[in-house]
């Protein structure tokens, strides 16, 4: 009798083929070797700086002093009134490798060394005072940050789970990015919508030093009144550094089919009936026209290689049959990974030296922050063309790679049909 034809049975036959058992074993022994080599990361967590943490922490813990782009070990480190004493002493050759964590990146760490690193304490000074022999004394007043060191637990499991089921360099590549990005971003935005918290999007994208400081406007439209209130939520749930000066609800009356858009400085714009555009050609001469026809997952990515350009565009052209003379731009846009990747990578380039840097950020002036942005190409750029050639109309600043942002854009039309450019 013939064996059953089922799903069950059709896989043990396939199996017992010589030609897959030989595969899978190969495949088996690639991913035991994975995981085997999956990697150990780490991270620094702020502590804030009090005389109860620093005596909790002298306990136990081995203390590296940042001192600009010096760093010294202290030994025998106690609290004495307002002040951290202890002996000046090198950094352990054991330890050189993890004296320059940044807040940026997740660096390894080897597992014979995981006692020590996690028992790493770093404290960034401005200033101390030597005594006799070997002792200092820091006060805690000189002291800018202190950041103790623990296990990036979602990395490393990553790492192995990768090794484990084999997924390709590219992939791993590609999922790396996502950690990074994940590691940091900016205030998360929620709002009700009459029974849970929805998330919406992340604030001021980009805007890494104070300088950069902004207004950002985000548009709410799932968020539902609970009895006679709105509810919003901004979290920090990356363990970072955010300050947010001021926060603000506006509420927008308006007819079911008109939709309420502000652009970036906050004036609001109400859209009827928008058009898709009848053209979007890539710079290389793609036509993209289907993907820019809705609000979907179907997108342009500003990704083609084009010899001697640095810079992707898109050209998108509308028809305009009432010779209107005014338009507005309704985009839905947000950023790529690639963006976060290459931030991490400048930063990484720094090495210890990088918080130095970072403070000296602090004082540099906006417009010189904003221009050095413009220069990266990073802002999207939105021109539109005239009887004169293209006129930039406006940079959009980073949203970040969260979910998408939709921005509205003011035009004047002066021919009779709008063509403008991304870019």
């Amino acid at each position: 009798m013939a064996p059953p034809s089922t799903p069950a049975f059709a896989a043990v036959r396939l199996f017992r083929q010589r030609l897959v058992a030989t595969t899978l074993s190969w495949l088996a022994l690639a991913a035991h070797l994975l995981l085997v080599s999956g990697c150990n990361y780490y991270r620094t967590k702020p502590e804030e700086i009090t005389p109860t943490t620093v005596t909790r922490l002298a306990e136990s813990k081995i203390f590296l002093i940042h001192q600009g782009a010096t760093v010294w070990q202290l030994n025998n480190p106690q609290l004495n009134g307002e002040e951290l004493i202890g002996k000046k002493a090198n950094v352990e050759p054991s330890l050189s490798p993890y004296v320059g964590p940044t807040s940026y990146a997740s660096p390894r760490y080897k597992s014979r060394d995981r006692e020590q690193v996690f028992n790493l304490v770093h404290i960034y000074i401005s200033d101390f005072r030597a005594g006799e022999a070997d002792q200092v004394s820091i006060p805690l007043k000189a002291m800018n940050r202190l950041d103790v060191v623990e296990a990036d637990s979602g990395k490393t499991t990553l790492s192995y789970i990768l090794g484990a089921t084999g997924i390709g360099v590219g992939i791993f590549l590609l999922i790396g990015v996502i950690i990074m990005l994940t590691k940091s971003s900016c205030p998360f935005v929620y709002a009700h919508n009459g029974e849970q918290y929805q998330f919406v999007g992340e604030a001021y994208g980009g805007a890494i030093f104070a300088p950069s400081e902004r207004d950002d406007y985000m548009p709410l439209p799932h968020i539902q009144a609970t009895g006679e209130q709105f509810q919003v939520k901004i979290t920090n749930e990356l363990r970072e550094r955010q300050y947010t000066n001021v926060a603000e609800l506006w509420v927008a009356h308006h007819a079911e089919n008109v939709q309420v858009l502000l652009d970036k400085t906050g004036n609001v714009h109400t859209i009827t009936q928008p058009q898709a555009p009848t053209k979007a050609i890539s710079m290389r001469g793609v036509n993209y026209t289907t993907q820019l026809a809705a609000t979907d997952h179907n997108v342009f990515l500003f990704n083609e290689a084009a010899p001697g350009a640095t810079q992707n565009s898109v050209v998108l052209s509308f028809d305009n049959p009432t010779q209107a003379k005014t338009g507005k731009l309704v985009l839905h846009a947000q950023n790529s990974l690639w963006l976060d990747y290459l931030y991490g990578e400048f930063t990484k380039k720094f090495g210890s030296a990088f918080n130095e840097w970072a403070r000296t950020q602090k004082d540099v002036p906006a417009e010189e922050l904003n221009q050095w942005s413009l220069d990266q190409g990073i802002p999207l750029k939105i021109s539109v063309r005239t009887a004169h050639g293209w006129e930039l109309i406006d940079n959009i600043p980073t949203v970040g790679p969260s979910p998408p942002a939709t921005w509205s854009f003011p035009l004047q039309c002066r021919l009779g049909w709008l063509q403008g450019r991304c870019k």
